[in-house]
């Protein structure tokens, strides 16, 4: 950031050296973050469209289906469980396999066999637009 802030190399700062930097970052969101995960959670909302406190909300929903290997990722195996909550369905509903298939192919753009965060909140904010 210092050779940001001092562009001409001079070793100090002057007032308007600094009020060029903070015009140009200072609401910038990745320097206000304090980690990792925040920065990508704000870039990704921001991708999406909604603000940061709603993506905490679907990242809180995404947690709960995440496989008991604390994997950070959703396998087949309980996608169903997945589908039939997020779709307001009973746990015991009768949905074929085909379908359940079906959606799962669609929500693992990457193919990997696992649906992870940003896969299921592209899919999950399609499916609850309305909601907010």
């Amino acid at each position: 950031q210092w050779r940001i802030m001092d562009p001409m190399g001079r070793g100090f700062v002057d007032f308007e050296d600094f009020f060029a930097w903070s015009r140009n970052t200072a609401f910038c969101s990745d320097l206000a973050s304090k980690n990792d995960v925040e920065v990508s959670m704000r870039k990704l909302a921001s991708s999406f469209g909604i603000d940061v406190l709603h993506l905490e909300r679907v990242r809180t929903v995404f947690s709960r289906f995440v496989d008991g290997g604390s994997s950070g990722h959703i396998d087949k195996h309980n996608f169903k469980h997945v589908l039939c909550r997020t779709m307001g369905l009973p746990q015991d509903a009768d949905v074929p396999e085909e379908t359940v298939r079906r959606y799962f192919r669609e929500i693992d753009v990457n193919n990997n066999g696992e649906v992870d965060f940003e896969e299921f909140a592209r899919w999950y904010l399609s499916v609850h637009s309305s909601e907010g």
